[in-house]
Order: C-alpha cells, then sequence, then structure tokens
C-alpha cells in the first residue's frame, strides 16, 4: 500500500518545469514517526506556477509546509506533498477523497487550515 503522501508528493516532483498558471492546490504531511496520521491543508489558490529544477512552485509549498509544520508541532519531520488542479471544488473533492482513503486504511486525518503564502 503506497501512502497518500508519497502519491501527493509525486504530483510535485514530477513537474515538468511548471503547472498552469491560476491552478488551485492542496497539501498534505505525514510524520515520519506516524505513517496512520496526515495533516491536510486548505484547498488554495489560484497561484501561478513558476521555476524550473529544484524552484518550482509546487517544492516551495512542500519545504513551506514541512517547515511550518516543525514550527507549529515541536520539530515534527515528515513527508509533505502538494497537488494542484484547475478549479478549487476539484482540489476539495480531491482532499475529501484523500481523507476517505486515510480513514479506509485505518487511519487519520486532521485539517490544519495552512495555506501556501509564499510567491
Amino acid at each position: 500500500m503506497k501512502s497518500i503522501s508519497a502519491i501527493a508528493l509525486a504530483f510535485c516532483i514530477g513537474l515538468p518545469g511548471g503547472a498552469l498558471a491560476g491552478t488551485y492546490w492542496y497539501c498534505q504531511f505525514t510524520p515520519k514517526n506516524n505513517q496512520k496520521l496526515t495533516y491536510f491543508s486548505d484547498a488554495f489558490g489560484p497561484v501561478v506556477n513558476s521555476g524550473v529544477g529544484g524552484n518550482t512552485t509546487g517544492r516551495r509549498m512542500t519545504r513551506a509546509m514541512k517547515a511550518y509544520m516543525a514550527e507549529k508541532y515541536s520539530g515534527m519531520d515528515g513527508f509533505p506533498g502538494c497537488a494542484y488542479f484547475d478549479s478549487v471544488d476539484k482540489a476539495k473533492a480531491d482532499i475529501k477523497r484523500n481523507e476517505g482513503l486515510a480513514i479506509k486504511n485505518g487511519g487519520k486525518f486532521i485539517a490544519i487550515g495552512w495555506r501556501y503564502t509564499g510567491s
């Protein structure tokens, strides 16, 4: 069974130079010490994706979420991942789908309200 975060992380790492302008995103985070727990951000956007290589918008988002989780939860380390969509409704629907998968697989989720605010 693949973890939900590993699947979401693939969305960001695999971006070939950038997503479309005006995309809507959400991110999730799975702690290293508890693979059955997933933290979900809000859906947010539109965000214009920019950058190439190791500095794409998706990678900046995953780094920002990882830093947020470490600060908010006393140094928590884990696996962030973000996914993008062409509408906020699709992003919200995917959050719900992944929340359902977490529960179905014996895990739990926590909505944290985080949103990427970088550029």
